[in-house]
C-alpha cells in the first residue's frame, strides 16, 4: 500500500505540472483575445480615416473636373463666336504684295543691286550678324554693298581716297547706321 499511496503523490504532481500549464495557456488565449479587439478597432478607426480622405480627394477632384469642364465649354463658344466674327468679315481679303523684282532672297540674305553706302554717324563694324565688334569707323566713311540681313549689311567693298578697295574679310554693319550715297542704274 505504501507503494500504491507513493504512485498516488507522484501521479499527483505530475498531473499537477500538467493543470498549471493548461492554466498559463488559457491565460495567454484570453489575454491574445483582448489585444485582437483592440487591434480590430484600431483598423476599423484607420478604415474609416482613409475612407474620409478618399471622399474629400474625390470630391476635391470632381469640383476641378467640373471647372475644367467648364472652361473647355467657354473656349468652344469663344472659338465658335471667332468663326462667325471670320464669316461675317465685309472686308475684302488683303494679299502681300509680290517682291520686287530688284532683291533675290537666297537663305534668308537678300541680294539687291550693288549701292554705294554713307554713315549718318560713327558706327560699329562686325565680323557676323550678330557678331563680334571687329572695327570702328568715322561719320561719313562710304562704302559698298549687295547684300542684307537681319537688319544688317553686308559691307563688299570700301572707298580709301577715293577708291574703292574690296574687302577682304567679312565686314557687316546695322542698317540703320548708313544712308544710301548714291544707286548704280535704278
Amino acid at each position: 500500500m505504501k507503494l500504491f499511496t507513493l504512485l498516488f503523490i507522484f501521479s499527483l504532481a505530475v498531473n499537477a505540472d500538467e493543470i498549471q500549464r493548461i492554466e498559463s495557456i488559457v491565460d495567454d488565449i484570453s489575454k491574445l483575445r483582448e489585444s485582437y479587439e483592440v487591434a480590430q478597432e484600431q483598423l476599423q478607426e484607420c478604415r474609416s480615416t482613409l475612407n474620409d480622405i478618399k471622399i474629400n480627394d474625390n470630391n476635391k477632384y470632381l469640383v476641378e473636373i467640373q471647372s475644367l469642364k467648364k472652361e473647355i465649354q467657354n473656349l468652344k463658344n469663344r472659338l465658335k463666336n471667332k468663326k462667325n466674327c471670320e464669316n461675317s468679315n465685309k472686308f475684302p481679303k488683303l494679299t502681300m504684295k509680290k517682291k520686287s523684282k530688284k532683291e533675290v532672297i537666297l537663305s534668308d540674305v537678300i541680294y539687291f543691286k550693288a549701292s554705294a553706302f554713307k554713315l549718318d554717324k560713327k558706327s560699329d563694324i562686325f565680323s557676323s550678324i550678330d557678331g563680334e565688334k571687329i572695327e570702328e569707323w568715322d561719320r561719313g566713311s562710304s562704302f559698298t554693298s549687295n547684300q542684307k540681313k537681319d537688319g544688317y549689311i553686308k559691307i563688299t567693298g570700301y572707298f580709301v581716297n577715293r577708291q574703292w578697295k574690296k574687302s577682304q574679310k567679312e565686314r557687316w554693319i546695322k542698317e540703320s547706321d548708313i544712308s544710301i550715297k548714291s544707286k548704280k542704274n535704278n
